[in-house]
């Protein structure tokens, strides 16, 4: 039985050029669909083309990888007294680096008699605290905060009342030394 394709016959020299080379043909005399000739690929380029692949995956990964070389960890003096302190009471921390600054985590204990707290991070500026007298310290944790700082950006705790205990502000994170997130 005679076969019939649905398409039109190719002349027998395009029908060679895009079949896959046989035992007794020559790789590099292989043409492309267009019967131009492709010249053989080299062990030496292949490998070149593969380190140029790996050279650009690590770049790609270097670029997007967190750096955790450079700790923050401020803080405002402990057991520092706002007896001689003109109120409101204003606590400011300064940065560990002059450089931008990711603070994951805060840690700010207001005061007994504090009847306002509020923390002012960069453009941030956070209610800790807001009602009648404290008559224990009140602790607030912010974990995972992820807040951008520059090393001119204020980091600064506000408290009013009649204060008669030790406030404290810690802010932990990483320096920002390759630009990200800045």
């Amino acid at each position: 039985m005679e076969r019939h394709d649905t398409y039109p016959a190719q002349p027998p020299q395009q029908r060679n050029s895009i079949a896959a080379p046989t035992a007794e043909q020559n790789v590099s005399d292989a043409t492309d669909a267009m019967g131009v000739r492709v010249p053989p690929v080299t062990d030496a380029q292949m490998q070149r083309t593969i380190a140029l692949a790996a050279a650009h995956l690590m770049k790609m990964l270097k670029d997007q990888a967190f750096d955790y070389t450079h700790p923050v960890d401020e803080y405002a003096p402990q057991g520092m007294s706002l007896a001689s302190t003109t109120f409101p009471a204003v606590i400011n921390v300064q940065p560990d680096y002059d450089m931008p600054e990711k603070i994951e985590n805060i840690l700010a204990i207001v005061p007994v008699g504090t009847t306002l707290a509020t923390l002012q991070l960069g453009q941030r500026t956070l209610f800790l605290y807001s009602g009648a007298a404290l008559t224990t310290p009140l602790v607030v944790t912010i974990p995972y905060a992820g807040v951008i700082l520059n090393s001119d950006d204020p980091r600064t705790l506000t408290l009013a009342g009649v204060i008669t205990s030790c406030p404290y502000l810690g802010l932990t994170g990483w320096a920002l030394t390759r630009g990200q997130f800045s």
